[in-house]
């Protein structure tokens, strides 16, 4: 175990705001790593280096003189696990620093436990993390000892989970990536501690979304347990979650087709408002126009809207979104834009014009309906 410089400045940074001594941490080598005297950071410490190599419990400098880039007080090494990895002093009188040196010598090896603990943390969860992506995502089915493996990291492959994907939703590409980052770890933990008691419980976060495997259990109580998620991303960290499942238990290498279908049903769940989850087995249109190619979209909606600026076209299918999801009605698509429904009786008249297709009757509510799609489809 090797003391990190990171660690040793901490210590001594907090040291140095509520005592007047000076403070010094040095490394395995004898060097100074860390002081609250900041010019002597990098120099050679020759009693640290006695104190390592002869193993001594306390070295107390009453003569400046007799060791090399050393200052009168007390030395104290550093251990962890039976090991000596650095050493600490501190400058005075012994009289005035003897207690003091036990106490920083003490945090310090606390620190150093932490350390190690943090450490082992995140290999084992970087161990999961990597586990989990290739039983998800990975070519090869997964085998006897591959399920094993995931025994040995607590996750156990042939427990029935329900798999759901979900992501934060955006209208538009974040311009402030390092806020995106802290907002994805954010809804991972707000995540995680709500699914502490989950034992079966994942959770992959990948790219600009994560991958959820919870236990076996029925649609409406995952409904109710994503819109705990939902409602606590919302308010701890200001963002709108929008999510999609497979319809049914998966397990083994059934889970990879289940993680498929869950963010098939996350793109539908991004093209809706009034939906913040959707399920596989519910969605149709939404996987035809996972099937068609995007510049096929693209020409749809250019061809329909020809002449319209990309403003002009964005209304319009604002306009037409809202006047969808209030089923046609006049009066309530015309509350919720707040116009006159005479002003929304013109547009659509104008939008006849424009298109070709008259969003009243079922015609051309198809084919608008199929532009709405389309265009969201295209820019989710």
């Amino acid at each position: 175990m090797k003391l990190s410089k990171y660690s040793a400045v901490q210590i001594v940074r907090e040291l140095g705001s509520v005592i007047k001594q000076h403070v010094n941490i040095m490394d395995n080598e004898g060097y100074i790593i860390a002081s609250t005297d900041e010019d002597r950071v990098g120099y050679f410490h020759e009693a640290a280096k006695k104190v390592i190599d002869e193993r001594i419990e306390e070295l107390i400098i009453m003569d400046e003189n007799l060791f090399a880039g050393v200052k009168k007080g007390i030395n104290y090494p550093i251990v962890f696990e039976g090991e000596i990895v650095g050493v600490v002093g501190i400058t005075g009188e012994y009289e005035q620093v003897a207690m003091l040196g036990q106490i920083i010598k003490k945090m310090a090896e606390i620190v150093l436990r932490d350390d190690q603990h943090q450490r082992l943390l995140r290999s084992g969860e970087q161990a999961r993390r990597q586990y989990l992506e290739e039983w998800l995502y990975g070519e090869e089915p997964p085998d006897e000892p591959f399920a094993a493996r995931g025994l040995r990291l607590s996750i156990d492959i042939e427990r029935p989970r329900r798999i759901i994907a979900f992501a934060i939703r955006r209208d538009k590409p974040p311009e402030d990536t390092l806020r995106m980052q802290e907002e994805m770890e954010e809804v991972e933990k707000i995540t995680r501690n709500i699914l502490r008691s989950d034992t079966d419980a994942v959770l992959l976060t990948r790219r600009n979304r994560f991958v959820l495997g919870v236990s076996e259990q029925s649609n409406k109580r995952l409904q109710v347990m994503f819109d705990v998620v939902k409602r606590n991303a919302l308010k701890q960290c200001g963002v709108v979650l929008v999510a999609g499942a497979d319809g049914r238990p998966a397990q083994g290498g059934q889970a990879r087709t289940a993680c498929r279908n869950a963010e098939e049903a996350l793109k539908a769940a991004s093209l809706q408002r009034e939906q913040a989850l959707c399920f596989y087995d519910e969605i149709a249109l939404e996987l035809l126009l996972s099937e068609i190619p995007s510049h096929v979209k693209t020409q749809y909606v250019a061809k329909l809207f020809a002449g319209c600026t990309p403003e002009e076209l964005t209304a319009w299918i604002h306009l037409l979104e809202v006047y969808f999801s209030c089923s046609g009605s006049v009066n309530q698509t015309a509350e919720q834009l707040f116009m006159h429904k005479n002003t929304l009786q013109y547009k659509l008249r104008k939008l006849k014009e424009i298109t070709g297709y008259d969003p009243r009757n079922p015609a051309g509510v198809s084919c608008l309906y199929m532009a709405v799609q389309f265009f969201k489809n295209d820019m989710a």
